[in-house]
């Protein structure tokens, strides 16, 4: 049983100057315009904190866990965005929570916030004070551990402070705890009916308990069931699609007592400091009868699941270039897309959705690494550009002017959890594993092993999962290729190769850098993983004096900064195979317009250098050269599109 839960609301700011002038005498029913408040805020948004696995003397709180989802619930359908968080050991976490809670959500003026918290609380005597607390899961009982208690519970006023950190129009604080409902005594006020285009233009901080003082109320609560059938619209007497405070009041009085045969008294009341009992919280419930709705277009270039008002939607998949959202209704709705993988950052957008209109929205990306499912991409337009080196090999010559019209290329190299995605959808084996394995450095020099794969390492480890964001490797040009018609079929878009002219152009841009991230030697995140200091340590000779760029070996993907066209390791990493055919003359009879390569060969071409090459094979212009079937050291690869 608990000792009595309440709910203390705490409302902190105006409504906009902009409602209608009411006249004095006006009942609710007459008020002109008063569905303008469906629009009232640009966001809602919600944190419910629940504390119910108690291990250090309280007893555990069953019904916790029912009464969040259902408070969840009962927001989700008011519009809200919902964050949940589950057991908190102790203030600290309590107060991270809230914190970041704030600081996300809490500062725009025109949103508006709630935050709930079911769980223990208790009230003590402190220099003939009374002082309510609430309980993280690993709190001690204060008899037992003072100084614990005292480290581990949260005081009720550290949420004035917070409530002067908020900006957002409205805040509201729900507890839903066990205090003895004595801080109301001195704040009990007149709960009358008030005028809504009145009160709502005035400040309040309103406060409901389920009880009064020392009234005991079950774990599982009926205070909390009435709470949610008033918000679903029973509390709404008169019809209008909104709640008052006070009307909400009213409706659980009635029914709390009723339904617990006089043994439960839901008190009231407002502060009356600084004029803080003059308004009144307006509850905008979801009445369709009169609703308008309107029509959204989302397009977006990656992939992951779309929620409307924090409500799943449906899975984006890398094809679907545009969304369509029917019978949207009209008002302020939550756009998010949050992708799949662990490195995914949610991206979100408020749109306002006008009656009979068609409201287009774009997301760019919805992550800060490489996507878990298929490539992100760059678009970089077409140039004219001068191509080859008069420093390098003769197959490097003569430089020749190039031009090529726009393709979008690969964000990163081709991961291993990408390819993942291909192998288990086909059951493709690569030519590493028809053979029987791929080369693999031993700590002096490569040599071929048997088993060794695209799930493998430089030197051959099995990769776990948690490391799937490395570029694949131990792939042919055979495998490359292969991957990118199933990633033309799987997307309904056309994938390839890059030839070596729109490779040599991605990565060294129209000043014809040496390397992807300039002419001078690399520095820290702004260059690239090349055989270094970490590289002489695992027994590669040739290496980048004086640079040290931490990886033995390959890197995850992205792990150093992009080059002007956003593309990230170019230089370094892996080497990467092109789609041309090696010709060692070719450039002297390259066609001027997207050259290809020549028609035939037997060897196919790779970029960039790898992670333990020597500075002249990491030059953007070093051509290297391998049979289509061959598994060369450390070599991946990334995609292009021409669309």
């Amino acid at each position: 049983m608990k000792t009595i839960t309440f709910l203390f609301f705490i409302i902190a700011s105006l409504l906009p100057a902009t409602l209608p002038a009411q006249e004095r005498g006006m009942t609710p029913d007459a008020l002109p315009d008063i569905k303008m408040l469906d629009t009232l805020y640009t966001r809602r948004s919600a944190l419910l904190i629940g504390a119910s696995d108690y291990n250090n003397g309280f007893d555990t709180l069953k019904g916790v866990v029912s009464d969040i989802g259902t408070v969840k619930a009962l927001l989700d359908s008011l519009g809200f965005t919902v964050k949940v968080k589950m057991n908190p050991p102790d203030k600290k976490a309590f107060d991270d929570a809230f914190g970041e809670f704030i600081a996300e959500y809490g500062q725009d003026q025109e949103s508006c916030l709630i935050f709930y918290f079911a769980g223990h609380g208790i009230t003590r005597n402190v220099n003939a004070v009374k002082k309510s607390y609430l309980l993280g899961v690993n709190c001690p009982e204060f008899d037992k551990n003072k100084s614990g208690f005292l480290a581990s519970a949260i005081p009720l006023d550290y949420f004035e402070n917070y409530a002067k950190e908020i900006a957002c129009k409205h805040a509201l604080f729900i507890f839903d705890a066990c205090f003895s409902g004595a801080i109301f005594d001195r704040r009990r006020g007149n709960n009358a009916p008030e005028l809504i285009s009145y009160k709502t233009t005035l400040k309040v901080r309103q406060f409901i308990t389920s009880g009064s003082a020392d009234e005991k109320v079950p774990d599982n609560s009926r205070f909390c069931d009435q709470l949610v059938f008033g918000l679903k619209g029973e509390a709404d007497k008169n019809d209008d699609g909104y709640v008052l405070g006070s009307e909400l009041f009213a409706f659980l009085e009635e029914k709390v007592v009723n339904i617990s045969k006089g043994t439960q008294h839901p008190q009231y009341g407002k502060m009356s400091e600084q004029d803080f009992d003059k308004g009144d919280f307006v509850f905008c419930l979801n009445k369709t009868s009169s609703t308008t709705f309107g029509r959204l277009e989302i397009k977006t270039v990656t992939e992951g699941s779309l929620f409307i008002d924090n409500r799943f939607n449906r899975k984006i998949t890398y094809s679907d270039s545009l969304i369509i959202v029917d019978d949207l209704t009209s008002g302020n709705h939550t756009i998010r897309i949050s992708g799949d993988g662990p490195d995914d950052a949610p991206v979100e957008k408020i749109v306002r959705i006008y009656p009979n209109t068609t409201i287009p929205l774009s997301f760019a990306k919805t992550r800060t690494g490489a996507s878990p499912h298929f490539p992100d991409m760059t678009l970089l337009e077409g140039v004219t550009f001068s191509m080859g080196s008069n420093d390098g090999p003769a197959d490097e010559k003569p430089v020749h002017p190039v031009t090529l019209s726009n393709f979008t290329m690969g964000k990163y190299e081709v991961t291993v959890n990408q390819f993942k995605k291909f192998i288990d959808d086909t059951a493709y084996q690569t030519d590493a594993e028809k053979s029987g394995g791929s080369w693999v450095w031993t700590g002096s020099l490569w040599e071929k092993r048997n088993g060794v794969n695209w799930k493998c390492d430089a030197a051959g480890n099995v990769l776990v999962a948690a490391n799937y964001n490395q570029p694949v490797i131990h792939v042919s040009w055979n495998d490359a290729n292969e991957y990118c018609k199933w990633l033309s079929k799987k997307t309904g878009k056309t994938y390839r190769l890059p030839t070596e002219a729109e490779w040599e152009f991605a990565a060294g841009g129209p000043k014809r850098l040496k390397y992807s991230w300039g002419n001078t030697d690399p520095k820290g995140k702004a260059g690239g993983n090349v055989a270094d200091i970490s590289a002489k340590k695992l027994g590669i000779s040739f290496i980048w004096n004086g640079y040290d760029d931490k990886f033995g070996m390959t890197a995850p993907v992205g792990s150093f900064s992009p080059n002007e066209f956003g593309l990230y390791d170019m230089t370094g990493n892996v080497w990467e195979w092109c789609s041309d055919w090696y010709g060692a003359d070719f450039y002297a009879k390259s066609a001027a317009e997207n050259p290809l390569g020549p028609s035939t060969g037997v060897y196919r071409v790779l970029r960039g250098g790898s992670c333990v090459d020597q500075p002249t094979s990491q030059r953007v212009t070093e051509r290297l050269w391998v049979e289509p079937s061959g598994k060369k050291r450390c070599a991946g690869f990334r995609v292009v599109r021409t669309d």
